[in-house]
């Protein structure tokens, strides 16, 4: 039982809502791809930007099909990638 201001979910509610923010950014761009950061993710959820919060986004990352690691940085961290060949751009793109 969750006690009042516990914000704790599974990894499907988080993955769930990973999908979702991802399916947003792809709807809004024009290009024919995105990059992006964990943190980024975690900002346009309204989560804080703690260690947990980005690594469980990273594994929600990685079970997606389609999302590449584009740069991976000790310092700066991961940047993740997605193009139009993705089969999640396609989804997003067909949502319009």
């Amino acid at each position: 039982m969750k006690k009042r201001g516990d914000t704790t979910t599974d990894a499907s509610e988080i993955r769930d809502k990973v999908i979702g923010a991802v399916i947003g950014m792809i709807r809004e761009t024009k290009g024919r791809c995105i990059t992006f950061k964990t943190t980024d993710i975690a900002k346009r959820l309204g989560l804080k930007k703690y260690p947990v919060v980005c690594r469980a986004i990273h594994e929600a990352l990685t079970s997606i099909g389609g999302v590449k690691i584009w740069r991976d940085s000790r310092n700066r961290g991961r940047v993740y990638m997605i193009t139009d060949d993705s089969p999640l751009w396609e989804i997003a793109k067909s949502l319009r």
